[in-house]
């Protein structure tokens, strides 16, 4: 991670997954915030969208599991997908990268001191 991929997006956060929702074509996945990174600060969870399916590039995230979430958009209309750098940043998720977890996390801190 790097400054210029910090300044592609507008919502930067880590978080627990609370509860993720199928709409249609979209999944609505609500998640406590844990840190800001980037992004307005909202007094509740933040709701992220996502496409359903992984073939259309959706985020797979499950109850429970902590993610790191890069998302565009406003306060009532953040988006992600797979060609962010969102992650899962629990050891036990399908799609775990430690060293790439870790080297965000540490990026996005220094960052946040600066």
């Amino acid at each position: 991670m790097d400054d210029k991929q910090f300044s592609q997006y507008d919502l930067i956060i880590k978080g627990k997954i609370l509860k993720v929702d199928t709409d249609g074509m979209k999944k609505k996945i609500t998640v406590k915030v844990i840190n800001y990174f980037k992004g307005n600060r909202q007094s509740g969870p933040v709701i992220v969208s996502t496409p359903a399916e992984s073939a259309a590039c959706g985020i797979s995230p499950k109850e429970g599991e902590k993610w790191l979430i890069f998302a565009n958009g406003t306060d009532e209309n953040y988006t992600t997908s797979m060609c962010t750098r969102s992650k899962a940043i629990s050891s036990k998720a399908e799609n775990y990268n430690k060293e790439e977890a870790r080297d965000d996390v540490k990026f996005l801190k220094k960052k946040k001191s600066k």
